[in-house]
């Protein structure tokens, strides 16, 4: 009986098969081209800007807790972690404070070339936006 239906499949599968000049561009599809969305710098760049401008590219840190006289964000996937530092919140500042302090961590083996800019991408949503936005996803 297994004999049987492994005939009966490969007859089906036989049909499929093309042959002579019909093989080549039309069946092929160009490959994608990548999304070079403007690539988010590293931790120097966002040490620069608030805890509000911070909010709005990243939005809220998985993390977020006073130590002693700083207060420490943490933005963390499975690939690495952005660790930002605080001082104290000062209520007076419009857009917050600024980080003093920034780190990144990563978890395991990184892709060859892979910097904390990458880590710092994997966070930003214009970045996660780009990506969702390419063809093929």
């Amino acid at each position: 009986m297994a004999i049987l239906l492994l005939g009966l499949a490969g007859l089906g599968l036989a049909g499929c098969q093309t042959t002579g000049s019909d093989i080549g561009a039309a069946q092929m599809r160009p490959a994608p081209k990548p999304v070079h969305a403007a690539q988010p710098s590293g931790v120097a760049e966002l040490l620069k800007l608030d805890q509000n401008d911070l909010t709005s590219r990243f939005g809220r840190p998985a993390v977020a807790r006073r130590e002693g006289q700083s207060v420490f964000w943490r933005y963390s996937d499975n690939r690495c972690a952005l660790i930002l530092y605080f001082p104290a919140i000062d209520a007076a500042k419009p857009g917050g404070a600024r980080p003093t302090h920034g780190v990144v961590r990563w978890f395991g083996p990184r892709a060859a070339g892979a910097g904390d800019a990458d880590c710092v991408a994997g966070f930003d949503h214009a970045t996660i936006q780009a990506r969702l936005a390419a063809p093929g996803v």
